[in-house]
């Protein structure tokens, strides 16, 4: 969805002089994601995005420090790093010379990368298993079309720049919101030795959707797949969660008939917990968590939104990250009293939490001043591990960030934030950009936005809301716009807000007012 600028001139009362973001600071943000705890508790493996600014393409590594974040070094230019259960090595996805992604295995003690797997199609997921003995992947297997469109005309053995043949079509499911045609075939699940060699096929039916591989024990696997195994025609948004026994192959499903269930994550003890919901529409529904320990259970209801990624903190508590208003919330449940906390009371900023160890909680963290960073939360609050950004951003003074609470002319309670010019003067005349949010079911945050405050420190005054459709504030608001969107309903959120800011938050305080001129554009 195309971005709608909403400009205003009007005038503002306060003032402060500072060096402002400079446009050629881009090149030098990297992005910090996926910090993962060794089971030791020493080392963090995390994730760093970059900029080449030759080639004018963005680089990804795996890198390595210490738990106290001294020693940060470039470990790899693999992605999706995982750590053997002993904590020795970690294994990696990286593509070969023949650009096929293989899984890799490389020792702490070496600077030595060994190729475990030697596929034709590449590993798309994969998990170690508990005693570090297998890994356990899915690939892609194409179909054979066995049917193809003979073009007339074409003579063997001569290159032509011709239109591309016809697709051979097989399935009703064939393209894709977003992505276009889909690829023609299905994933499989795949075993091979943490040592290397040929690869066995564990699944023998067709999953047209599979995600969070992980295993369960020694030789149970735990998965999502489409509904119905071996049915390519399953409704679209349905999935389930499913057991395998490596050895005997048998396959269970430990999730309800009917929904979108996801994101298994074992106990070790025999308990999996997972996120699903029972509705098969196309709406915005907050998962729940739900709990298999011999029986299927839903533990949760009415939640601000899905929860991300789930983590046991022991046999009987999870915790995971939920965003909710506005902010990304680490949360602890206990799977026996159902007792729901916020693990930072009125927490208003961002944590994103990728990995757990002795009840402490990895992750990276952000807020309105500064991208994410990796991080720690313990009991003594959230405390920063690495600084990569730091002294890039230390040289300008950014606007300040201030959020706004107003309600919409039939009641709705909405949110935004706005960002104020790092030199603000009363006395002059700033331009406004209001800034929507596509999808529509998606949630700004207070989080470091570099265009934001880049617009901030070129004279704009930036504001940005979650109107209804929003996720972060539950399923009702999100879905209120079904069958009206664009609506009144979310124009009026917009506009009320333009007008919470214009008059109530800075002309008001100022104690000045100003003739307002409006251009609108798309």
């Amino acid at each position: 969805m195309k971005k709608l600028l909403i400009i205003m001139s009007f005038l503002l009362c306060i003032g402060l002089q500072a060096k402002n973001l400079e446009p050629e600071s881009y090149w030098d943000i990297q992005s910090i994601s996926n910090p993962k705890i060794s089971p030791n508790g020493s080392k963090i493996l995390f994730s760093k995005r970059y900029i080449d600014k030759i080639n004018d393409s963005f680089i990804s590594e795996t890198w390595l420090m210490n738990a106290n974040g001294s020693d940060k070094q470039m470990f790899t230019d693999g992605s999706g790093a995982q750590w053997s259960p002993d904590g020795t090595k970690v294994a990696f996805l990286k593509s070969d010379d023949n650009d096929i992604t293989q899984i890799y295995v490389k020792f702490l003690s070496s600077n030595n990368e060994s190729k475990i797997t030697n596929l034709d199609e590449s590993v798309r997921t994969f998990a170690w298993s508990p005693d570090g003995k297998f890994f356990a992947f899915t690939s892609f297997n194409e179909y054979d079309d066995g049917w193809v469109v003979d073009i007339p005309g074409k003579k063997e053995g001569e290159s032509y720049n011709w239109t591309e043949e016809p697709t051979v079509v097989k399935t009703m499911h064939w393209r894709a919101d977003g992505t276009g045609e889909v690829e023609r075939g299905e994933n499989h699940i795949y075993l091979v030795s943490s040592e290397g060699g040929s690869a066995a096929k564990l699944s023998d039916w067709g999953m047209d959707f599979q995600g969070s591989l992980g295993w369960h024990n020694d030789t149970t696997l735990v998965f999502q797949a489409n509904s119905s195994l071996n049915d390519l025609q399953t409704a679209w948004k349905q999935s389930s969660v499913f057991t395998m026994d490596v050895n005997s192959k048998e396959v269970k499903k430990i999730s309800p008939d009917k929904g979108v269930y996801t994101s298994p994550k074992s106990s070790g003890d025999g308990k999996i917990v997972f996120l699903g919901h029972p509705t098969t529409e196309y709406s915005s529904v907050a998962f729940d968590v739900y709990l298999h320990d011999g029986r299927t259970k839903k533990l949760t209801s009415n939640l601000s939104a899905t929860p991300r990624e789930m983590f046991w903190l022991n046999s009987n508590e999870v915790t995971f990250s939920i965003d909710d208003r506005g902010a990304a919330k680490a949360m602890k449940l206990n799977t026996r009293t159902l007792a729901m906390e916020e693990l930072i009371p009125n927490f208003n900023e961002q944590f994103y939490l990728s990995s757990v160890h002795k009840g402490e909680l990895y992750g990276t963290y952000a807020n309105a001043l500064r991208p994410s960073e990796v991080a720690v939360l313990n009991g003594s609050g959230v405390e920063k591990l690495s600084h990569i950004n730091e002294v890039v951003l230390s040289q300008y003074q950014l606007g300040e960030t201030v959020e706004i609470n107003y309600k919409a002319p039939d009641g709705m309670d909405v949110q935004g934030w706005y960002i104020l010019p790092p030199d603000f003067d009363n006395s002059k005349k700033y331009p406004l950009i209001l800034i929507i949010h596509g999808g529509p079911h998606s949630m700004y945050r207070n989080q470091f936005n570099y265009l934001w405050h880049q617009f901030a420190s070129d004279g704009y005054v930036v504001l940005y809301t979650n109107p209804r459709g929003s996720t972060g504030y539950g399923s009702e608001f999100a879905n209120v716009i079904d069958n009206d969107y664009p609506g009144m309903g979310d124009l009026s959120d917009l506009l009320s807000g333009l007008i919470m800011l214009l008059i109530k938050v800075l002309l008001m305080k100022a104690g000045c007012m100003s003739k307002a001129v409006v251009a609108v554009a798309y």
